[in-house]
């Protein structure tokens, strides 16, 4: 019956986002079109942590309720792997199973999970490492096999280490053309903060001493980079603000190690493009 189930486990990762309906049955992993973003199935019917910190070593438990009815007994966990955009089958259960059925059967004593009412289950992850970061969803299917909703995703980060991250601002290439739609001379700033761990981190702009939005576009996510993580953004300005040597374009990235925040920044001087960071 599990094996079954486990069939279905998979092809709901084709009815829960038809845009890859086509491409689902020739995959055992989902890639997603928007980086660490996830379509919901379900909006918050189905409930799940959004993240947990958990030091190297301990395990991290993850509950999930739903309110879609008791026809609703089969779970499925997924693990959404981090910087690849692909997601895998973990497990599947129904409730008073004696055994929930692995995709491999070796990570049996990896990951544990129990479905002992129809509405709540949990997924564990034991002994972490930094190897189990990544995004894991939970899914609850109706025991017809017709609808299937997935929770937000729990983000889990594994806090071995903690590196903040480094900070760069680039200025403007001297040959980027004007603006198409207004005929405006702009000029775009690049900040790029790099090797940290664990990828918990904003990122702000201020021009000459003020905090801006307008004209900033920040990556959806930290992306993966080898053991530790990256981010960028982008700010655009007027060609007239570049091109004031006293304006100071700062960048800052707030950084949270697992217990607080501190920020780190770097900026760069309009015109001639002096830097520095911190």
């Amino acid at each position: 019956m599990l094996r079954s189930q486990r069939k279905r486990c998979r092809q709901s990762l084709c009815e829960s986002w038809l845009p890859l309906k086509m491409i689902c049955p020739l995959l055992l992993t989902l890639n997603f079109l928007v980086h660490g973003l996830v379509p919901g199935s379900g909006g918050n019917r189905v409930n799940q942590p959004s993240s947990l910190l958990v030091e190297r070593g301990q395990s991290a438990l993850m509950d999930c309720t739903h309110d879609l009815g008791g026809s609703y007994l089969q779970m499925c966990w997924y693990q959404l792997l981090p910087g690849s955009g692909r997601m895998k089958l973990i497990v599947t259960t129904v409730p008073f199973s004696s055994q929930p059925d692995f995709e491999d059967p070796s990570q049996g004593d990896k990951f544990a999970a129990a479905k002992n009412e129809a509405e709540t289950g949990s997924f564990a992850v034991t002994d972490v490492d930094a190897g189990d970061d990544g995004v894991y969803f939970c899914l609850h299917r109706d025991s017809g096999g017709y609808e299937a909703h997935f929770g937000g995703g729990t983000r889990l980060t594994v806090l071995g280490k903690k590196l903040p991250p480094v900070v760069k601002v680039l200025g403007p290439s001297s040959r980027e053309c004007r603006n198409l739609k207004d005929n405006e001379r702009r000029k775009t700033l690049l900040c790029v903060a790099s090797d940290f761990y664990p990828d918990h981190v904003s990122v702000s702009w201020r021009v000459g001493g003020q905090e801006v939005s307008r004209g900033v576009a920040t990556d959806n996510a930290a992306l993966r980079q080898g053991e530790n993580y990256k981010i960028t953004s982008r700010l655009r300005v007027s060609a007239e603000d570049w091109f004031k040597p006293e304006t100071e374009f700062e960048c800052i990235v707030s950084f949270f190690d697992g217990t607080g925040n501190t920020n780190h920044s770097a900026s760069i001087f309009g015109g001639k493009g002096l830097s520095r960071g911190t």
